[in-house]
């Protein structure tokens, strides 16, 4: 489904990073793992942080790693907003759909390039527009139906129903301000002006979500 294709995307964009053995890497907003996990897996040599500040799900990323026998990822449970690394010891850090969620975005992303090594790497992903409900439950279903056959669809459109719940409790914040929507512009400009240079940019996850593979000059 879309998250799927984003995970992929993800995946291919970072695998040009050149991460030494020994660095750090950070999946601020890591949730239940996916990221952090595809990333010990792809560079085994660094040691990868995952901050999360829900334990519900970082108990399922923990899972995962003890399944993976995965001793490079260390799981955090705290808000972005609170990490305290020291400054100019990551090498890496990738927010994938967390950085609208917070407050004062623009402070975050400061932070987390004081935090990056001279030269190092960034990759954000954030929804800047209000999720239109319909458009995503139409655009999961054919997908489902294509990957899968109408049988297996209809044995997990429960998920789907639980997505789109969440994305309809996403939008609502979006509009009344709560979470931090954007132009793509806008997106850039605030990367720009924190002292990222942007590399990389573009639209994905259905044209929701803007993307941008930053370094820390």
């Amino acid at each position: 489904m879309l998250f799927h294709l984003l995970h992929r995307e993800v995946l291919l964009k970072i695998d040009s990073w050149d991460i030494p053995p020994g660095a750090c890497i950070l999946d601020l907003g890591a949730g239940t793992g996916n990221y952090s996990v595809a990333l010990a897996q792809r560079f085994p040599q660094a040691q990868i942080v995952h901050v999360d500040r829900d334990e519900g799900m970082n108990k399922v990323a923990e899972r995962k790693r003890d399944e993976l026998d995965l001793q490079n990822l260390q799981i955090i449970s705290r808000s972005v907003k609170d990490i305290q690394f020291p400054q100019e010891k990551i090498q890496a850090c990738v927010c994938i759909h967390s950085l609208y969620t917070l407050p004062e975005p623009e402070k975050i992303l400061q932070n987390i390039r004081h935090r990056l090594v001279p030269g190092g790497w960034g990759l954000f992903v954030d929804p800047g527009s209000a999720v239109n409900v319909l458009d995503w439950q139409v655009a999961i279903i054919r997908r489902m139906v294509k990957e899968y056959g109408w049988k297996k669809t209809f044995q997990v459109l429960r998920e789907a129903k639980i997505i789109s719940q969440q994305n309809r409790a996403i939008r609502k914040k979006q509009i009344d301000g709560t979470y931090w929507t954007h132009s793509q512009e806008e997106f850039l400009d605030t990367l720009n002006r924190v002292g990222f240079e942007v590399l990389q940019a573009g639209r994905t996850y259905r044209n929701i979500s803007d993307w941008a593979m930053v370094r820390k000059p």
